[in-house]
């Protein structure tokens, strides 16, 4: 006598959702293309319900409907009535403004969302406590395809996830094309790599003993010339590499260069070192011990040839498999490091953990102890406590016979610096510093 069931559409795009009873992304592009080519103004605000999969595993997929019921509820309690809502997607949920609205009050909008949602948890006990992020981006600001609304949202729907959640963001061209820069520069590092490391090349710079000048060793430092756009700087695709885990094999190659060169240079400076950078991504998520071991055998040079530099702020807090890993680099022989010193928080601690051969004092600490007399006291100290733990220091950064002079005094043991040369390719390396004695 009864049939019990639902109603799907088959066989065409569904035009509303079943869960939440919102229309749906079918919907919203038909929505955009009835009002094309030119959109009147106002703004897409594009909500999304913060790791949504949370309230799934912990409550259940019966359960997270429900959560999406009740934020759609909570969304449309707020919108006025020349506003649309429509369910994009799984835990998104978009909100059209076609009638003038500005960005200003899609921001006022979202804020009143979420006050909507805070009173929905506290009623409902605190079961699930989530919250939600927007991205909004305003309508004739950029192409208006509702294709083009669909990927600008997302990515200002993204920002707002990556720079902390619980918030929103204003889609900005600038920031875009930034994103979109670092895409193309990760395929094109993507595509070194698979081909032969292709436009990667190791540079160095020396490194000398503070007391008479003499050159010591040299400092690794990573370089890539982009197909494109010639020179890429450290700092824009290094994070790239440890982003996307590309660091691991460039960091295999950039000691292989490193040791390769070193071998070299040591038929001249039998005692002469490389250091080479560690990024913290590659101790926790490749085998570094074993890397290190079997490169520098290959080489067949002493592991005390080798420095490897950690950046102070990679290391923010006790980790298992670190410890194991830079305890063996230390039993196998290898120097270790810590660069960057006077850059962190947490310098005292880095001491007492890793116990390193030496420390490098950043340029940006270096200068200003140059210049001041509180911090050229603390740089003294510094060397002076760093000696007493039977440390080594390395003062970065020295430029000028004046700033020499001055660094000198507070008798590290190495420094590093352009006054005695700046980062070059290893050809011009040994040009430079060993081509007389070639002679």
């Amino acid at each position: 006598r009864y049939l019990v069931g639902c109603i799907n559409e088959i066989g065409a795009k569904q035009k509303a959702d079943n869960v939440s009873g919102l229309l749906g992304e079918y919907s919203l592009k038909a929505y955009y293309e009835s009002r094309s080519p030119k959109l009147p103004q106002g703004f897409l605000l594009r909500i999304g319900i913060d790791d949504f999969k949370d309230v799934n595993e912990s409550h259940g997929n019966e359960y997270g409907d429900y959560i999406l019921r009740r934020t759609a509820q909570c969304i449309e309690e707020n919108i006025g009535p020349e506003q649309s809502l429509f369910h994009i997607v799984s835990d998104e949920f978009a909100v059209v403004d076609f009638c003038g609205g500005s960005v200003q009050e899609a921001e006022k909008l979202f804020h009143e969302i979420k006050k909507s949602i805070y009173a929905f948890i506290e009623q409902n006990q605190y079961k699930a406590v989530y919250t939600v992020s927007g991205g909004i981006v305003e309508n004739g600001a950029v192409d208006n395809s509702f294709e083009n609304a669909m990927k600008l949202s997302e990515f200002a729907l993204s920002q707002a996830k990556e720079r902390g959640k619980n918030n929103c963001y204003v889609f900005r061209e600038k920031e875009y094309e930034d994103y979109l820069k670092n895409r193309t520069l990760l395929r094109q590092l993507h595509h070194a790599v698979k081909h032969d490391f292709e436009g990667f090349e190791a540079y160095f710079q020396p490194l000398v003993n503070a007391a008479n000048g003499e050159l010591t060793g040299a400092e690794t430092l990573l370089r890539f010339h982009s197909p494109e756009g010639g020179m890429i700087s450290p700092g824009e695709f290094i994070p790239i590499l440890e982003k996307s885990g590309l660091i691991i094999p460039v960091g295999r190659w950039v000691l292989r260069q490193a040791l390769d060169a070193c071998r070299e240079w040591q038929k001249i400076l039998p005692e002469f070192t490389v250091n080479v950078n560690l990024s913290y991504v590659q101790v926790l998520k490749s085998r570094v011990l074993t890397d290190v071991r079997r490169i520098v055998d290959e080489f067949g040079v002493k592991p005390s040839s080798v420095c490897i530099e950690l950046t102070e702020s990679g290391y923010l807090e006790e980790n298992e498999r670190f410890d194991k890993d830079w305890n063996g680099l230390k039993e196998y022989g290898v120097l270790l490091a810590l660069d960057d010193f006077g850059t962190g928080y947490s310098n005292l601690r880095c001491l007492s953990d890793l116990k390193p051969a030496y420390i490098k004092i950043d340029r940006s600490f270096t200068l200003k102890a140059l210049k001041r007399e509180y911090e050229y006291r603390l740089l003294n100290h510094i060397v002076e406590m760093s000696h007493s733990l039977g440390l080594h220091v390395c003062v970065e950064g020295i430029e000028t016979e004046g700033e020499l002079t001055k660094a000198k005094q507070t008798e590290p043991d190495y420094i590093q610096g352009y006054l005695f040369g700046k980062p070059c390719s290893r050809a011009e390396f040994t040009q430079k510093f060993f081509a007389r004695q070639v002679g």
